[in-house]
């Protein structure tokens, strides 16, 4: 089934042009209420810790969820430009210290969070560091894209990264290397035509990726799962986080998954993985439980199937902004139902 309806995505575009924090409400942004950005000030000193549970986490998740406010003043905290370290550094429990004994009031809570944000700092040959923890530090991340949510960033040099759905990744210089650390999600890079004094490399908790006057993406697996790298166009050469492990090329046309100690064998490229940028899922006799599971990236809540619908097969392309109309467009065109509790749990069984 195919749904030739045009969707425009979701998406925003961003010129890097600047390094400077930024501590006040954008142009052209409406202003987010106090008592929300004081929420946000006490999220992050609980996240910050290290020592929020899971119960904790899982009600943060809520909280960005149930108003995009909430979600913007979080990302106006995290998204803040991070500078050196002056001094002995912080860890997240300083930095969360120091917001919790600065919330005498709102306006002081905001003010305070804002200006210990914009000191954290870019560390040495670790990359970006926020804390030794790594959920903190994909929190913490400069630029992050939210469920459902694309952006388009273009650095100074050129280079354009297109973030796909729950992203984030920061942005360093070390030495003569432009460093792109992807904490979680998946980031389309195409390099600039003239990269000025500057070599790339995209790294993860696997290793890195460096390209070779190219047009790629890269993903970041959950459970250590490796880093899917798929190239369009040049080359890139990967190399896992293991020193003793040599680096391999992937050229152009095929894929490949890398792990700290491997570099996988690479494959033919999967042309259709890489329609999100257009704000498409497409499929080709995909399994609905593949299908299913790309869907739910995309979408806010859980999204639930019974292994009896997982081997049936998909073919068709679908608007990832609208993924209500995908799943009923699923249920029109193979034997399944769509159950709703409500608009954030949904699951999917046999007729």
């Amino acid at each position: 089934m195919t749904n030739g309806s045009s969707v425009s995505p979701r998406r925003q575009r961003t010129n890097l042009v600047s390094e400077a924090p930024i501590e006040d409400t954008p142009a052209g942004e409406p202003r987010i209420d106090p008592a929300i950005l004081d929420q946000a000030v006490t999220w992050f000193a609980t996240l910050a810790s290290g020592q929020a549970t899971a119960s904790q986490e899982a009600a943060f998740i809520r909280w960005r969820a149930t108003h995009p406010d909430h979600d913007r003043a979080w990302q106006r905290l995290s998204g803040v430009q991070q500078a050196l370290i002056r001094g002995a550094g912080a860890t997240g429990s300083d930095v969360a210290r120091q917001v919790v004994l600065s919330a005498g009031s709102r306006r002081a809570a905001r003010r305070r969070a804002l200006k210990i944000l914009g000191g954290m700092a870019v560390l040495g040959g670790s990359g970006l560091v926020a804390s030794r923890q790594p959920q903190w530090q994909g929190l913490m991340a400069q630029y992050r894209t939210g469920t459902g949510e694309r952006r388009e960033l273009v650095l100074p040099d050129g280079t354009r990264l297109f973030l796909n759905t729950a992203t984030a990744l920061s942005i360093a210089l070390e030495g003569q290397r432009r460093i792109i650390e992807l904490h979680d999600g998946e980031v389309r890079v195409t390099t600039a035509s003239d990269p000025q004094r500057h070599s790339l490399s995209v790294v993860t908790a696997d290793g890195h990726a460096q390209p070779v006057g190219t047009k790629f993406t890269v993903r970041r697996y959950h459970d250590d799962q490796g880093t899917q790298v798929r190239v369009i166009a040049g080359m890139v050469m990967l190399q896992p986080s293991a020193t003793e492990v040599a680096a391999r090329a992937v050229p152009a046309g095929r894929q490949a998954v890398f792990t700290r100690n491997a570099v996988g064998r690479s494959e033919a490229l999967d042309v259709a993985a890489l329609t999100w940028v257009d704000g498409m899922l497409s499929a080709e006799r995909m399994p609905l439980s593949d299908f299913l599971d790309t869907l739910a990236r995309h979408r806010a809540g859980r999204l639930r199937y019974d292994p009896a619908v997982a081997d049936l097969r998909i073919t068709g392309a679908f608007p990832l902004d609208d993924t209500d109309r995908v799943l009923d467009a699923v249920a029109r065109t193979l034997p399944v139902e769509v159950h709703r509790r409500t608009r954030y749990w949904v699951s999917v069984s046999l007729h």
